[in-house]
């Protein structure tokens, strides 16, 4: 992991920060609405599991019975497809924003900037949300209990991990707002 944290901490400068931010934003602009429009398409009027906080198996059993046959191949579709390369997109572009400020508010070989790896958790919960409830509406009406139960855990930790990228973001960029006034007004 500490390797991870290096690449990230050596890539992040200022035009790896502006081609992630860059990519970040033109994937929110395209792969969100491809994803909401395809469900919107196939799935009707039904929320997505993707965007819920938490649900039970029972939750996602009903969603997956509302989304009918061609709704649950659709989910199936985007999570192979769009849904791969939106984690993808999202874990480098907070890890590399996290990194380029760290690298200017904590100490060479400080440990807090290991927290460019947070983000990671993000993604690895966003494709085991994924493959479990791809994996529940592949095999509806047979649902594998455990896949149902599993996967509003892995949304959930999901969503909390995001949350915590979002505040070591917050958190990396106060640091390094402290550190250059510190170096403007050396006390």
């Amino acid at each position: 992991m500490r390797s991870i944290s290096r690449f990230f901490t050596r890539i992040s400068g200022l035009p790896a920060l502006i081609v992630c931010l860059a990519l970040f934003s033109a994937s929110a602009w395209y792969i969100l609405p491809a994803l909401g429009s395809l469900m919107g398409t196939i799935g009707g009027n039904q929320v997505s599991p993707d965007t819920l906080l938490y649900y039970t198996g029972d939750t996602l059993r009903k969603i997956a019975l509302d989304y009918g046959e061609a709704g649950r191949s659709g989910y199936i579709r985007s999570a192979l497809a769009l849904d791969l390369v939106w984690p993808l997109v999202y874990v480098t572009a907070f890890s590399v924003a996290i990194s380029f400020f760290g690298n200017i508010g904590f100490a060479k070989g400080s440990r807090r900037k290991r927290i460019n790896l947070i983000p990671l958790s993000a993604g690895i919960f966003d494709l085991l949300e994924n493959t479990s409830v791809s994996v529940v509406m592949a095999a509806f009406p047979d649902i594998p209990e455990p896949f149902a139960h599993l996967a509003g855990i892995f949304t959930a930790a999901k969503w909390a991990a995001v949350q915590a990228s979002s505040l070591a973001l917050i958190f990396a960029a106060i640091s390094a707002g402290i550190s250059l006034r510190r170096q403007k007004f050396p006390s």
